[in-house]
């Protein structure tokens, strides 16, 4: 099924900690990409900052794993909690992260003063990833003006009801075929 995914469509699967690594996990994702027929760059792996800041041996060898598979590391919910520019720097720097995904209270808030202050912060963040070489995506990209932001400070994914509804994985694949189908005998007739 996950085979079957658009090709700019990517899976993102959250880990909280390091613990949660199996011991074997280059075999162990190998395997799951073997029998279900996925190429490792359509992972995403999201990991907290909490999870990001242990400074440990297994985490360091397992991210470098994942990114050698060509799997992306995503620094998820950037902006929700305390948060550490030099762990962004050295996690990327290192090549320990190829992602970092704006949380959406930066840019959802009733008061204009916090709105203004989350804008800005998301779109220092958004200047950060381009300096570090890290793709920019946002998470509660519900309304067309957060949208039309976003775009305008040249984040370049996001996720939320202004760019599709939620789904299961089986109806958004039933709803890509025709579109698939469609593409295909354009290009065969051009």
């Amino acid at each position: 099924m996950a085979a079957e995914l658009p090709p700019q469509c990517r899976l993102a699967l959250p880990l909280e900690t390091p613990d949660s690594f199996p011991v074997d996990l280059l075999n162990h994702l190998a395997t799951v990409l073997s029998d279900h027929q996925l190429a490792a760059s359509k992972l995403d792996f999201e990991f907290t900052e909490t999870s990001l800041a242990v400074d440990s041996e297994i985490l360091i060898y397992s991210l470098a794993a994942l990114r050698d598979a060509g799997a992306g590391l995503v620094l998820s919910g950037f902006g929700m909690g305390l948060t550490s520019l030099s762990l962004l720097r050295d996690r990327s720097f290192s090549g320990l992260l190829t992602a970092v995904k704006l949380d959406r209270h930066l840019f959802h808030h009733d008061d204009p003063a916090h709105l203004q202050a989350g804008q800005s912060i998301a779109r220092a963040v958004v200047q950060l990833g381009k300096d570090f070489g890290l793709n920019t995506r946002a998470e509660g990209v519900d309304t067309p003006e957060t949208l039309h932001f976003l775009q305008s400070i040249g984040c370049q994914e996001g996720r939320g009801n202004s760019l599709g509804r939620p789904q299961s994985l089986m109806d958004f694949l039933t709803d890509q075929k025709p579109a698939r189908s469609a593409a295909r005998k354009r290009k065969r007739t051009s």
